[in-house]
């Protein structure tokens, strides 16, 4: 910081890429490592104490030669919101309990602050039992809901901080009761949504839908369809599925991905294996997906 200048008023970090880190403990109890009774006192609750102390802060930042800012509010102290966006914050993202806003202080510079969440990750499961029959669902609500004869694959969204593998396991015993294994992941869709037909959720953002194949823990297991939002659930031969008239035209996007999910089933293809590893270059471990796991450790030990 200059001598002589102000100091920052507010609770803060710098991170290593020179941006700044404001704590709000209102907005999330425990921020940065703040015991919960330390955080009490340090943002102002007042807007107009807040506004003093922000544009104290901004100023010493400036002249620290900090590159941005994030500031996290929470949903509590959202009176502080319009306060920062007077002072040149934007809006992040958002979550239930907080809204993140950012501000890119080195105006001689293209803002190099990355943008929102952007991803929503979708998986579904492709399980097969010895009968050559795949598990397959009916919604009761959807745009799948109204179209006759149709049959889906068990799956959903993945939640926050949950790895695909086990998403696709949780959602498939959650709607039709069956309980599954990973083997390997056979295909991706990558889906943009541009406009408003999207949906008020989904609008600007990107799918990406996966399908996994899996294996039944116990195939002659009773299927149980979840009662809010499946109709029912049966296997259905997976000949059946692949030449319905939904899915049986040649280059079309479900075609490809369930026979692609097919051929990885039968032993015919190769998917994308799951291992959870040791990140290395810090503590920490980390699912990672790739071909052949078996091969890449053969090739590092004769190394």
């Amino acid at each position: 910081m200059a001598r002589g200048g102000p100091k920052a008023a507010l609770e803060h970090k710098v991170n290593s890429y020179n941006a700044v880190e404001v704590v709000d403990p209102r907005s999330h109890a425990g921020y940065k490592g703040l015991e919960e009774g330390e955080a009490a006192q340090l943002t102002p609750t007042d807007p107009r104490e807040f506004e003093r102390d922000l544009w104290q802060s901004l100023q010493c930042w400036r002249k620290e030669g900090r590159k941005g800012v994030w500031l996290r509010i929470g949903i509590g102290a959202s009176d502080l919101i319009p306060v920062a966006v007077q002072a040149g914050f934007v809006f992040h993202h958002a979550e239930d309990s907080y809204v993140m806003l950012s501000a890119w202080l080195a105006a001689e510079h293209e803002n190099k602050l990355p943008p929102g969440p952007s991803h929503f990750i979708g998986v579904a499961g492709f399980v097969v039992n010895s009968k050559n029959e795949v598990l397959c669902i009916r919604e009761k609500s959807g745009p799948s809901a109204r179209l006759k004869d149709f049959w889906k694959l068990p799956g959903g969204l993945v939640d926050q901080q949950e790895d695909l593998r086990d998403a696709v396991v949780r959602e498939v015993l959650e709607e039709t009761g069956l309980r599954t294994r990973f083997k390997q992941m056979a295909s991706i869709q990558e889906i943009h949504h541009v406009g408003q037909r999207a949906g008020p959720a989904r609008e600007g953002t990107t799918d990406l839908y996966c399908i996994c194949v899996l294996e039944a823990e116990d195939e002659t297991q009773t299927l149980v369809p979840q009662e809010e939002e499946i109709a029912a659930c049966q296997w259905v031969p997976v000949d059946t599925l692949l030449n319905s008239r939904y899915y049986s035209r040649e280059g079309t996007v479900f075609a490809t991905m369930f026979r692609a999910a097919a051929k990885v089933a039968s032993g015919n293809a190769s998917g994308l294996e799951s291992e959870h590893l040791q990140f290395g270059l810090a503590p920490g471990s980390n699912t990672v997906y790739a071909a052949d796991f078996g091969s890449i450790k053969s090739r590092k030990s004769k190394l």
